[in-house]
């Protein structure tokens, strides 16, 4: 396990292009923008929304800056990164455009074990079928500690 880990901790190469992230956040915006117009579109039959109001939402609706920056994180060149926010904060949306990002890249994320979950935490992987996925927020509490282990013994 040694090896691997130091192995894994050498590799880099594994970040997704840029012109992928671009492409999968537009798509992402685009459907973010759609479901705003289906949305407000109630709003404009009953009169209680102007037209130019929902053309200002339509145009504004997109990826946050933030979840931006999300995505091009968790599609570096790293092995594993993490995204943490409070729950509603747009983290499942930002690891849907992730997913897309990598799919166009040609990679598969749940090919080596990465693990795309929002929303309800570890409890929501065993729906995954993943081979002991419920010890995944123990491997990832414990992974700082044998990371160390590994640099100690200098394996």
């Amino acid at each position: 396990m040694a090896t691997l880990a130091l192995r894994m901790a050498e590799r880099q190469g594994q970040g997704v292009d840029q012109r992928h992230i671009e492409a999968a956040l537009a798509t992402h915006d685009a459907t973010i923008q759609r479901r705003v117009a289906a949305d407000t579109l109630g709003g404009i039959e009953r009169g209680a929304l102007p037209e130019a109001d929902r053309s200002l939402s339509i145009s504004a609706a997109r990826c946050s800056d933030e979840q931006r920056r999300a995505v091009e994180h968790i599609t570096g060149g790293e092995q594993i990164a993490a995204a943490v926010a409070f729950a509603g904060a747009g983290k499942s949306t930002m690891l849907a455009a992730a997913r897309k990002a990598w799919e166009r890249q040609g990679l598969r994320p749940m090919a080596r074990g990465a693990l795309l979950q929002g929303g309800r935490g570890s409890g929501g992987i065993v729906g995954y079928r993943i081979p002991h996925a419920g010890v995944l927020g123990l491997w990832l509490e414990r992974w700082p500690r044998s990371a160390r282990a590994v640099a100690r013994a200098g394996a």
